[in-house]
């Protein structure tokens, strides 16, 4: 190869990236107004909750103004879910700000989420950013499937919409995080259950349709710009698995999803 030769080959991955930045803005200027506007208001939202300053002389968000912003971000994934959309809008621009949310999320657990001084999370507010974190994980996890994060986050969020603490004596209520959802928990749910078995046999269930397998391959141009992939080892227990599993099925009755329940049951 000659010396011009190695020159060019040296350019591609320059203009490579070049193409991918330009793709990136080129996406963004055909948005609409509307749509520029909610992605805006999501990037607020994102950053108030894991507690970033709106600018560098800014103050930390206040602990109230962080649950606001958490609640508004449920609201919002809430109403994603209930569209029949392959990738609702709400959901395509959170899935840019998973990793975030996710580091965010671990440095507020690593300090208990004890509420202490006026800018930490509570316990509960906690529960609520992981609801948002399985419903975005569902389609935008940066750990793979095998990860089965969306499951593990479900594991350590709220038991309905008003955020209170699961108990293995009452159902997780799923219906405020749609059918798609709950049909993505089925999935993962499968494949823990036969990781704890130490097997690999494969399902009806573990065939349900990732809904979100095109959306984990977008926005490729900022994966240069995202932090490193968090991973996420919490243990799974059975017993959380028999429970959720317990959740699933009925809401899968109540919705006349029957097939999803009995494929759920049969690989198990």
């Amino acid at each position: 190869m000659t010396s011009t030769e190695k020159g060019k080959e040296n350019e591609k991955p320059a203009a490579a990236g070049k193409k991918a930045g330009k793709k990136g803005q080129k996406e963004e200027s055909t948005l609409s107004e509307e749509d520029l506007e909610l992605q805006q208001h999501l990037d607020s939202l994102v950053g108030t909750a894991i507690g970033e300053p709106k600018y560098e002389t800014a103050p930390v968000p206040k602990q109230s103004a962080r649950r606001d912003a958490i609640e508004e971000l449920r609201k919002e994934v809430r109403m994603a879910s209930e569209t029949v959309a392959a990738i609702p809008k709400a959901l395509k621009f959170l899935g840019r700000h998973y990793a975030r949310l996710k580091h965010g999320y671990f440095k507020e657990k690593e300090s208990g989420g004890s509420g202490l001084g006026d800018t930490s999370l509570t316990a509960e507010d906690l529960r609520m950013l992981a609801d948002v974190l399985s419903v975005v994980a569902m389609a935008y996890s940066d750990a793979g499937e095998e990860a089965c994060e969306s499951l593990k986050f479900r594991l350590e969020g709220s038991a309905n919409a008003a955020g209170d603490l699961p108990t293995r004596d009452t159902l997780i209520d799923l219906d405020p995080w749609g059918q798609e959802y709950a049909r993505s928990l089925m999935g993962e749910v499968t494949r823990a259950w036969h990781a704890l078995d130490g097997g690999d046999k494969e399902t009806e269930a573990t065939k349900v349709e990732d809904q979100g397998g095109d959306a984990k391959m977008a926005d490729a141009a900022e994966e240069d710009s995202k932090p490193p992939v968090l991973e996420f080892k919490r243990a799974i227990e059975r017993g959380e698995l028999e429970h959720l599993v317990d959740s699933i099925v009925p809401f899968q009755l109540k919705h006349s999803c029957e097939p999803d329940a009995v494929d759920l049951q049969g690989a198990l």
